[in-house]
């Protein structure tokens, strides 16, 4: 699955994902990128500075309420469906 075509589903709406982390694990999680899905804190706001291009997706996830990050080509299923 091409990146462009994760980011569009994250934009859709609610996706679930799998993928493995740095550190080896498995980890699953409920996210988004569609503006209306994400809970406005005014408190959370930061400034984030991107030194370089970085092939990390961020996403929010909806369960633990904050910004995570995962690559492409680290996922194992998108929705359920395995994509390796």
């Amino acid at each position: 699955m091409q990146e462009s075509e994760i980011k569009a589903l994250l934009n859709a709406g609610e996706v679930t994902i799998t993928f493995e982390k740095v550190d080896g694990t498995m980890r699953t999680m409920r996210c988004t990128t569609r503006g209306d899905l994400i809970p406005f804190d005014e408190d959370a706001l930061v400034e984030v500075k991107v030194s370089k291009p970085s092939s990390a997706i961020r996403a929010f996830d909806l369960d633990k309420s904050g910004w995570r990050s995962f690559r492409a080509a680290n996922l194992i299923t998108v929705d359920g469906v395995d994509i390796k």
